[in-house]
């Protein structure tokens, strides 16, 4: 398992990180699965928390954010060398929405942030 410091993100063998809000989080897992061939770096798991969300893209100094609470599982995975980042991102979009959640922040590369290549998706 590689640390999260030798992670570079130039070439960013991309981390996503999913955050799944859930009113069982021991559910979490048969909800959205990690992509095949992907990598856990790591999770965080709360049967009760409080969340502030980006629902926007990151302009300015007042970015757009809305706070949640419950359950929540966030994991960070690395994705296998033969997927691309955008595979890997749709996969997920379509996993997410498949499974009728809310999508609140869907960004692609460039998108979210202009300063970094970011891809997340909160959902």
């Amino acid at each position: 398992m590689k640390s999260f410091k030798n992670i570079n993100p130039s070439f960013l063998l991309i981390i996503l990180t999913l955050f799944t809000i859930l009113i069982n989080a021991q559910n979490a897992e048969s909800l959205v699965s990690p992509f095949k061939g992907s990598t856990t770096l790591g999770t965080h798991e709360a049967r009760f928390s409080r969340l502030t969300l980006l629902v926007g893209p990151l302009e300015g100094k007042n970015p757009s954010t809305l706070e949640i609470e419950g359950a929540l599982v966030s994991t960070i995975y690395e994705r296998p060398d033969n997927v691309s980042p955008y595979e890997l991102f749709k996969s997920y979009l379509n996993v997410l929405k498949t499974a009728d959640f809310d999508i609140l922040l869907a960004c692609e590369e460039g998108k979210c942030n202009s300063k970094k290549n970011v891809k997340a998706i909160y959902g």
